[in-house]
């Protein structure tokens, strides 16, 4: 299945790659079941994964492909096989037991209250947003259950007006203050109902031990979104200049150079892309004409950097109907970048615990542009944010012409791009 859909283009070359590290043990449960279970041809960078029924000689070749730095080397080839349980599975068995009056008698304690019920099923779908799929139990790692639980960690309080009705991976992408954000009580017993689930799983020998055992949570700590280093920003997009869907390469691109939020950028249209004489620059025009913005400071004209017009952004414009990025949503943008930031092999946290997710690029970019020796109000501008500290001249300030902040894009340079 994965292999058909990387034939039909369904999977990016890193998709697919991240794929067969994480499937490779289907081929170790066909050697157990005794099954001829070949998935068909393929062929890496000139490696070949299809040996027949030799499941040792794939396995070895998929090794190879981790030895050349073609799968990560974080994965374990010879990992368990799929348990054929999902993580809603586990958590539907956990949650029943739990509940049971006669398994609640068993082991001493009271059944399961209404009330904690409604709390698991909260953290429950919190967690599956945040990892972004439903997977197989024996596929969830330490790090994957670790990340997921930190990050749940930067939800904010689902009772402040603001937030509600709004989607876990929207949240996670803003710049919520620390006041707002959930207590670390609040981590503290996500932490404790995985710990339970895949307790219970590992009694019940679904699995061999439990990837929520010795995680090592920080749950104390209240910090925010890192930014990338240069290095990161240049892997980034070197991985992203050898994508074959375009979206997934401008957007990077774009995110990197123009220090644009991600929901600014999926729904840039054709007509937004504008040119200005008095300071012959393209720019990009964001306004609420185009859908929401954030505050009114968020209407504002970006300069196009250089080495987005030197890499064909303008070409890829011309190419387009109507929406840059077609009927791309935020949400789908976070989900396919945690997938694109691990693949090039890019960790969730910094030194700091900090996170590097998309609105990362946003950070190293107002980092450079400041570190640059730009004055702030020209960064505040180009971003949009609010222009504040002039007093009542404030009042009287508006919009400075184009050519007048250029240096906010043009000073901002990730060492060879």
């Amino acid at each position: 299945m994965v292999r058909q859909s990387y034939f039909a283009l369904e999977l990016t070359f890193n998709e697919y790659k991240e794929a067969i590290s994480d499937f490779i043990g289907v081929y170790r449960m066909a050697k157990k079941r005794k099954q001829n279970n070949r998935l068909g041809w393929i062929q890496i960078a000139n490696v070949t994964i299809d040996y027949g029924n030799n499941l040792e000689m794939e396995i070895e070749a998929a090794n190879r492909l981790k030895d050349a730095g073609l799968l990560s080397a974080d994965e374990d080839v010879s990992a368990t096989a799929p348990s054929g349980m999902l993580f809603s599975q586990l958590y539907a068995e956990f949650l029943g037991h739990k509940i049971d009056k006669k398994e609640a008698q068993k082991e001493n304690r009271q059944p399961l209250s209404d009330n904690i019920r409604a709390e698991y099923d909260r953290y429950f779908s919190g967690l599956i947003d945040i990892l972004g799929e439903d997977p197989d139990i024996s596929a969830i790692t330490k790090k994957k259950l670790k990340d997921a639980v930190l990050t749940y960690g930067y939800l904010p309080k689902r009772n402040l007006r603001k937030y509600k009705g709004l989607p876990v991976l929207e949240l996670l992408e803003l710049d919520i203050p620390e006041g707002d954000l959930i207590a670390s009580k609040t981590t503290k017993q996500v932490a404790k109902l995985v710990q339970g689930i895949f307790s219970y799983a590992t009694e019940k020998d679904l699995i061999d031990s439990s990837p929520a055992r010795d995680m090592k949570l920080k749950l104390d700590n209240k910090n925010t979104f890192a930014p990338f280093s240069d290095e990161e920003v240049t892997a980034l997009l070197a991985a992203a200049s050898e994508e074959s869907v375009l979206w997934k390469k401008w957007l990077i691109y774009s995110a990197a150079f123009t220090g644009a939020r991600r929901s600014e950028l999926v729904q840039l249209r054709k007509q937004d892309i504008k040119f200005d004489t008095d300071s012959d620059r393209h720019y990009i025009l964001i306004t609420a004409k185009a859908g929401n913005v954030k505050t009114e400071n968020a209407n504002r004209k970006i300069p196009l950097h250089n080495t987005l017009i030197k890499n064909g952004f303008l070409e890829f414009i011309d190419s387009v109907n109507d929406r840059l990025f077609e009927d791309l949503n935020p949400q789908t943008v976070t989900k396919w970048f945690t997938r694109f930031r691990d693949s090039v092999g890019i960790e969730l946290l910094d030194d700091y615990d900090n996170r590097r997710v998309f609105h990362s690029f946003r950070h190293s970019f107002v980092t450079k542009s400041r570190g640059a020796g730009n004055p702030v109000e020209h960064v505040q501008q180009v971003v949009g944010h609010e222009k504040v500290g002039a007093g009542v001249t404030d009042t009287y300030s508006h919009q400075l012409p184009l050519k007048v902040v250029l240096g906010v894009v043009d000073k901002v340079a990730y060492d060879k791009h």
